[in-house]
């Protein structure tokens, strides 16, 4: 019965059509109903009432429509994931419409019809080269009965140049797409959505190109032109497609602004889980994966996985792809059981619409699958894997195509047999660069505008990997020749990706992800440094890291000061900071969490027109100023010969540590020589720094177990210098060190290393250990090209006297959901903060912001004018977004958000400062990253232009805090450098100290970053400030007597 009432509906409807009307109208009715239900994606339907209609269209002898109905049930064939039955359907078409006599012009113009709706089946299945041959043929048929610029030309234009797209044909693909738009513009509207479709491959095949400026240009015509005809669904994809560009620049913040933007949209109009949302979430999530935000990346593609059914076989291959990008997520967060299973399910997915495998997307499938059996370290078993995926791409793809490179670069990652390896790099290298030479790179052609620049880096240094090996299988000097020439093409190459790489957080991106390559430079340098003239090389290749190392940093810091030098007006410079610090605050109130959803959508809005202008400002400065673009990206960094000659004080020697792939790298180097020393990667270093760490700041093992605890410091903190100093001791031998850590070293104090272990066992006495700066005076650096500005920068430092802030603090009780005020109310009082302040005081004239008065605008006001800046006070770190870390000061009636002075807001201060000592808790703390290294409130005053920080790499008790301060300032009172007078107060301060407050807690956490020099004359000592007086009065009184 369930079934009755639809057949006799069915049946009433049938016999309805067929009685009262012609074969003709009856079809025209079936058809409605196939189309109507193709609309609503009901596939199975719309075939069914599409094909009721066929018999009547050739009852009638109406083929066109005959055969263009033909060609619909084609296309529901294939958006049921079906492509096979559709061929077959739109091949028989074909066929049928090719057997007959010679037909009249439209059945010509249907005949290309049926070729071209062939290509699309054979496009979408992945078949590129099977639909390139299906739109020549239409072509050649249209070209028949038709003039040139007709628009069924200009569609076939646009589907060879998605074609050619997909083959990386790029200058072939722009020629077709603009083809393509010509006619189109010539015949429809401008806001035709096959315009549109024109401009964004346009778009598209520009920003593969790395021209990305263009592809934005188009996408914005996409998007004013939906936005002209208010078609909120186009604008959404065209606000997602300039997210995606955003996302290859590296600029990867704006990416995630755009994809907000278009999500908005696409919620507005279709709910929140609609599929229509899938591009922003992609885009979103490709954004938080570059970024490094692995979770949040997870979200954003369960995100499009919730809004497909899989049971809808339409939709197979959309979902399938969702879980290929969960896969790789998994696979960066080491959780390989769970990449393996998702990459399985994509796969089990595609083979349901492609059970011969033969398309490039289970290619990659297999890829992935390879990329966790590597990385679980079964490589044989990864290069069975990878083979399948290139068997795919080459029965699929051209020979040159950018799949088959990739696979050729997974095997020679991946092939055990050095020779092997070689043969499979040397084909990538001459896919990338045709005519490459196997032994004489030096001897091929340009390298900087090829066609996959990133596969040719990973080439040029696989082949140097590869060359190295087997010199040292063999010692045949030629293959350590051609390592050393391959590397340098890499290196070449690389300095122009990264020159090019536009945003900050690609610049970072880029060094992590070409972190073999400096290794590989450095090990080749090391080699190469035993034969006459070695040291150049070694020279060089300490050039090539400090020039990536640094580029982020050098862009960042005292950017106000950079625009003046850089001749930038002020009104152009007060415009830009106007904009930026209005952002800045918008970023913030978003951040804090507490608007209803409402305002947020408008704030948000807000937001992503302010970044467009401030990016406009911006770009706008640089190309109108030179000066202040050369200051902000300088094309060297300083030579090996300059920086020892500018950043090195007599005896001292500068130690730079690098870790990439599984070696630590100690580079060395003074006014007399240069030494490189590679260990191998202790797995467990991370592990035993994490427990140094914990030895220094867990104070309550020592005062249970004290003996414990004592014995275990000692026997960690040797490792450590076993580990990181000993190696270089040659070296080193009575000199200073300047150190430029890397990784989790920025996180200790070198210092308190011990140089033996002659304690063990002995009487707990922290006071008597050989800790490393007995022997020597260590300070630190962010990289040699930074701490030469900031030398530079200390000369023009005209502050005078010192600003001390010692803040009391009260509960807020207003905006109590804001994180920032929940770690506010929790601080503790600092007592001693105000004494602290007040015995600086007794060493240099200035101020004390003392209190309540110790606000964040009484601070902001008055910091400028002062050479010293110190702050006793308490920090809040952020790890998650550096720049909301924040100092604590006192909170003001005035202003819910005073109190909090945020690291964003310390960066863009306008300050004077030869010295800043943070003398707050953490305030050396911060999230490391690969180039910048490790983001902490101090590094938020270098950006400010001060070029000397003392900071605290923990949080450090507030009376031995004061108790080490006051020998610190007064041996910079004598004019001792800075670095001397930190260490001297560590010592005077052992030397007075209670057994139990001589543990490294409570000293040990204070590190010098920056110019070590003595605080200059501008901010000469209150004691000679009152000689000066005493002086001029006797001189007085001596000319008065002689009167």
């Amino acid at each position: 019965m369930r079934y009755l009432l639809p057949c006799l509906c069915f049946w009433w409807l049938a016999a309805g059509v067929t009685a009262q009307t012609t074969d003709g109208d009856a079809a025209g009715q079936w058809k409605k109903l196939g189309k109507e239900f193709q609309q609503k994606r009901q596939f199975d339907s719309s075939t069914y009432y599409l094909r009721m209609a066929l018999p009547l269209f050739k009852k009638a002898e109406k083929w066109d429509e005959y055969y263009w109905l033909q060609q619909d049930i084609a296309y529901n064939y294939l958006d049921q994931g079906q492509p096979e039955a559709g061929l077959r359907a739109v091949q028989a078409a074909v066929d049928d419409l090719e057997s007959r006599p010679p037909a009249d012009s439209q059945l010509t113009v249907v005949l290309g019809d049926l070729y071209r709706a062939k290509g699309v089946i054979y496009y979408e299945s992945g078949h590129y080269r099977e639909a390139k041959s299906a739109y020549e043929q239409g072509l050649e048929v249209y070209r028949r009965v038709l003039d040139e610029d007709n628009t069924r030309i200009g569609f076939t234009f646009n589907n060879l140049a998605n074609v050619c797209y997909r083959d990386f044909r790029i200058k072939e693909a722009i020629d077709l797409y603009e083809k393509a738009l010509a006619i189109k513009r010539k015949n429809l509207p401008a806001d035709h959505p096959s315009v549109l479709s024109s401009l964004s491959g346009l778009a598209n095949t520009y920003d593969l190109f790395g021209d990305f400026p263009k592809a934005l240009a188009y996408h914005r015509q996409c998007y004013e032109a939906a936005k002209a005809k208010n078609s909120r669904a186009d604008m959404a994809t065209a606000l997602g497609n300039m997210g995606l560009v955003y996302n290859h620049m590296g600029d990867f913040r704006s990416g995630l602004e755009y994809s907000e933007q278009s999500r908005l949209l696409t919620e507005a109009l279709f709910g929140s889980k609609a599929r229509q949302a899938a591009l922003s979430w992609q885009v979103s999530g490709n954004a938080h994966y570059q970024l490094g935000d692995f979770e949040a990346a997870l979200t954003c593609y369960q995100a499009i996985l919730d809004a497909y059914d899989p049971r809808e076989k339409g939709f197979f291959q959309e979902y399938a792809n969702a879980l290929i990008n969960v896969g790789m997520t998994w696979r960066e967060l080491k959780e390989f059981d769970k990449a393996v299973d998702a990459f399985k399910q994509a796969l089990a997915y595609f083979k349901r619409v492609y059970p011969d495998e033969n398309h490039v997307k289970i290619a990659e499938i297999y890829n992935n699958l390879g990329e966790c059996l590597y990385d679980t370290g079964k490589p044989v078993e990864a290069k069975v894997f990878y083979r399948h995926a290139l068997g795919i791409n080459r029965r699929m793809q051209a020979q040159d195509n950018v799949e088959i490179i990739r696979a050729c670069m997974r095997l020679a990652v991946a092939e055990p047999g050095l020779d092997s390896a070689l043969f499979f790099v040397q084909q990538v290298l001459e896919l990338t660069v045709p005519g490459f030479h196997p032994a004489g790179i030096q001897d091929n052609p340009d390298i900087t505008g090829a066609r996959w620049p990133d596969l040719l880096l990973q080439g040029l240094n696989q082949k140097a990997i590869l060359a190295r090996r087997k010199y040292q299988q063999s010692r045949d000097e030629s293959w350590l020749d051609l390592a050393e020439t391959a590397v340098r093409l890499s290196e070449k190459l690389a300095e122009a990706q990264l020159k090019n790489a536009g945003a900050d957080d690609s610049k970072i991106a880029f060094f992590a992800h070409t972190g073999s390559l400096y290794a590989e430079r450095l090990r080749i340098a090391g080699l190469l440094q035993k034969r006459p003239g070695g040291t150049a090389n070694l020279a060089d290749a300490w050039q090539t890291l400090e020039r990536a190392r640094s580029t982020v940093l050098l862009g960042k810091m005292n950017v106000r000061e950079l625009m003046q030098l850089g001749g930038v007006p002020e009104a152009d410079r007060d415009r830009y900071w106007s904009s930026s610090l209005k952002l800045a605050h918008l970023d913030q109130d978003l951040a804090d969490g507490l608007l209803p959803d409402s305002t947020v959508r408008k704030m948000k809005e807000e937001q992503f027109a302010l970044r467009q202008e401030n990016d406009r400002i911006r770009d706008q400065l640089l190309k109108d100023y030179p000066g202040y673009k050369s200051l902000q990206n300088p094309e060297d960094p300083p030579s090996m010969k300059t920086a020892v000659a500018k950043i090195l004080a007599p005896g001292e020697l500068l130690v730079e540590y690098l870790f990439r792939d599984t070696s630590l790298f100690i580079f060395t180097a003074d006014a007399g020589r240069q030494t490189l020393h590679e260990i191998p990667f202790p797995q467990q270093l991370e592990d035993e720094v994490a427990g140094f760490r914990k030895e220094l700041t867990d104070i309550s093992g020592f005062i249970n177990e004290p003996q414990k605890a004592f014995d275990a410091y000692i026997r960690r903190a040797y490792r450590l210098y076993a580990l990181l100093i000993a190696p270089i001791e040659e070296e080193a031998g009575n000199k200073n060190v300047l150190i430029i850590p890397d990784g989790v070293l920025h996180r200790i104090p070198f210092e308190v290393l011990v140089t033996d272990t002659s304690g063990l066992g002995q009487k707990p006495d922290f006071r008597e250990l050989p800790y490393f700066f007995r022997k020597r005076r260590v300070r630190y650096a962010a990289s040699a090209a930074v701490l030469l500005q900031q030398l530079d920068q200390s000369g023009r430092r005209r502050g005078r006297g010192v600003l001390a802030a010692a803040p009391v603090y009260r509960p807020l009780a207003a905006l109590e959901g804001i994180p920032a005020t929940r770690a506010y109310n929790k601080l503790q009082p600092l007592p001693g903060a105000a004494e602290e302040a007040r015995r600086v005081q007794a060493f240099f004239p200035g101020r004390i912001l003392e209190g309540a008065a110790c606000t964040e605008r009484a601070f902001r006001d008055q910091a400028g004018q002062y050479a010293i800046l110190h702050l006793a006070t308490h920090a809040v770190v952020d790890e998650a977004d550096p720049l909301r870390s924040f100092l604590a000061l006192a909170a003001a009636d005035d202003s819910l958000n005073e109190g909090y002075l945020y690291a964003w807001e310390l960066a863009n201060l306008d300050l004077s400062a030869q010295l800043a000592v943070l003398s707050a808790c953490s305030t050396g703390e911060g999230k490391l990253t690969e180039s910048e290294g490790l983001l902490s409130l101090g590094r938020a005053f270098t950006m400010a232009g001060v070029p000397s920080i003392v900071m605290s790499l923990w949080p450090v008790a507030d009376a031995t805090t004061s108790d080490l301060m006051t020998p610190f300032y007064q041996s910079l009172a004598r004019g001792k450098p800075k670095d001397e007078a930190l260490r001297a107060a560590k010592e005077q301060y052992l030397a007075s100290a209670d057994p139990l407050f001589a543990h490294p807690y409570y000293w040990a956490g204070f590190v010098l970053q920056g110019d070590p020099g003595p605080v200059k004359s501008g901010s000469a000592p209150a004691r000679w400030w009152w000689m000066g007086l005493i002086l001029v009065g006797v001189v007085g009184v001596v000319y008065w007597w002689r009167r």
